[in-house]
């Protein structure tokens, strides 16, 4: 990863804050942080507009940091990748 993403356990004011918490669950927690999504690879937690996520496809797209280190599923192609629960909306 790059300086944000340095593997330490810290306070940090980054895009990849969510990164850094799981690095501290598991070193202080012996908590190993999960993807959130269900079994057919759809987000539980949405990061952006719902609108956005459902008509999203990968191929298109192009690979960026959204999709960066995330198994590819049909659903990333078809759009509908939100889970039918969701469990936060993030913003």
């Amino acid at each position: 990863g790059n300086l944000e993403e340095d593997g330490t356990c810290r306070d940090a004011y980054t895009g990849t804050d969510e990164v850094v918490t799981a690095v501290c669950l598991k070193q202080y927690a012996n908590v190993t942080a999960e993807p959130a999504i269900d079994s057919q690879g759809r987000e539980e937690v949405a990061l952006f507009d719902i609108s956005d996520i459902l008509s999203w496809n990968r191929t298109q797209m192009g690979e960026w940091w959204y999709w960066e280190g995330k198994e590819r599923f049909p659903c990333h192609d078809k759009g509908d990748c939100l889970a039918h629960l969701p469990m936060a909306f993030h913003k």
